[in-house]
């Protein structure tokens, strides 16, 4: 599930609370430098709280800028569909495990309450 709501992102997942309880969703959410406190932002506590453990940053270094928000959101869907359901995706593709969060801005979090590396 990828949430794109430009800063709303918590409120988002509080709204979400019962789905991700149930489910158990992998997440996708951008969060800000701005939004950090003591190297953590609302929505990175909430998932804490709601047992994901695994943080990954995609390694996006090798991607085209592209001017169209519509076209970069589909690419990131692709993405993690991928990461998500193609055996090895994330061997050959570089995605890497956040093990403490600094204080930066992160285009993607991949949430997941599973190890995605294994």
């Amino acid at each position: 599930m990828k949430i794109d709501v430009e800063g709303y992102e918590n409120e988002v997942l509080k709204g979400m609370d019962i789905l991700i309880k149930k489910n158990k969703p992998i997440i996708a959410l951008e969060q800000l430098a701005k939004n950090f406190k003591n190297s953590s932002t609302e929505s990175i506590n909430f998932l804490k709280k709601n047992n994901y453990n695994f943080f990954y940053e995609p390694d996006f270094e090798k991607r085209k800028e592209y001017r169209s928000k519509s076209y970069r959101y589909l690419l990131d869907l692709m993405y993690i569909f991928k990461l998500v359901f193609i055996r090895n995706f994330n061997k050959r593709h570089n995605i890497k495990k956040i093990n403490e969060f600094k204080v930066k801005d992160y285009s993607m979090i991949i949430a997941s309450q599973f190890d995605l590396e294994s």
